[in-house]
C-alpha cells in the first residue's frame, strides 16, 4: 500500500473536518493512512455497508481523490464501531 504523506493526510483530515463538524463528529489522524471519526452518541451506523458508503460519500463531497488506500475507523468513546478501507487509484489514473 502506498503511504500518504503526513501533509497529505492532514490536508484530507482538514477537508473532512470542515464537512463533518456540523454533525458533531471529531476527526483524528494516524499513520499510515488512517482517518478516525469519533461519532456522537445520537448517531449510529447499522452495518458495514453504511460505514463504507459514509466514508465514500465524505471523500466525494470534499473532493478528495486518493492514490493510496485510506482506512476510516469509526468509534464512540472507547468502542470501535467498525472500519473500512477505501482503495485509492494509481496516480496515473487520477490525472
Amino acid at each position: 500500500m502506498a503511504k500518504i504523506t503526513a501533509n497529505e493526510l492532514a490536508t484530507v483530515a482538514k477537508k473532512i473536518m470542515g464537512l463533518v463538524a456540523q454533525f458533531d463528529i471529531e476527526v483524528k489522524v494516524s499513520e499510515p493512512n488512517v482517518i478516525a471519526l469519533l461519532i456522537p452518541d445520537d448517531m449510529s451506523f447499522n452495518d458495514q455497508a453504511a460505514i463504507t458508503e459514509f466514508a465514500r460519500q465524505v471523500l466525494l463531497t470534499v473532493g478528495v481523490h486518493i492514490y493510496a488506500d485510506l482506512e476510516f475507523v469509526f468509534f464512540r468513546a472507547d468502542m470501535v464501531l467498525g472500519n473500512v478501507v477505501i482503495h485509492g487509484l494509481p496516480r496515473e489514473q487520477l490525472n
